[in-house]
């Protein structure tokens, strides 16, 4: 049987072991609903290490899940969502909880859509998260504003870099 949205959020809830990285194909229909359900079954998940989302259009009541999501979950390593919708918009949601995160150590956002402001929200994010090892923001049109708006991010942080 085809597993669906109420099948991963119940095994996210049970904190199923065996259920440590999910690929959500673009092929795949998922309403807002189901986003912000897979959202809150994540909180208190430690065992799903990779979620990759990317290629989903996401409203930004479900940009503001993943960010909720990313504030409570201790157990997510590597994330990738959204699409050239995701926008600032979505980028800035993301970002609230994204500084609250410890163990988060790679982000995709490869052709999101992000402009200056994004990057503005993800640098406040990175001047207080001390997890993230790898940030791939390829093919977004940050512009000059949004490089150095990330760069003093990293700076706050006492980081020189991601890499460690």
């Amino acid at each position: 049987a085809k597993a669906g949205v109420a099948d991963w959020t119940r095994r996210f809830k049970d904190n199923d072991a065996a259920l440590s990285s999910l690929l959500v194909m673009r092929s795949r229909k998922m309403t807002e609903e189901d986003w912000v359900e897979l959202c809150a079954s994540l909180h208190g998940n430690t065992a799903l290490k990779e979620l990759k989302a990317s290629g989903h259009a996401l409203s930004p009541t479900a940009a503001a899940a993943f960010g909720a999501m990313l504030a409570k979950n201790s157990g997510l390593k590597t994330l990738a969502v959204g699409d050239e919708t995701f926008g600032d918009a979505g980028l800035s949601a993301l970002s609230q909880g994204l500084g609250e995160n410890a163990a988060l150590q790679e982000l995709e956002l490869d052709l999101k859509g992000a402009g200056a402001e994004g990057a503005k929200a993800l640098a406040g994010a990175l001047s207080t998260n001390t997890g993230l090892r790898k940030l791939t923001l390829a093919r977004n049109k940050l512009g000059d504003a949004g490089v150095v708006a990330l760069c003093e991010g990293l700076a706050s942080s006492g980081r020189q870099g991601l890499g460690g």
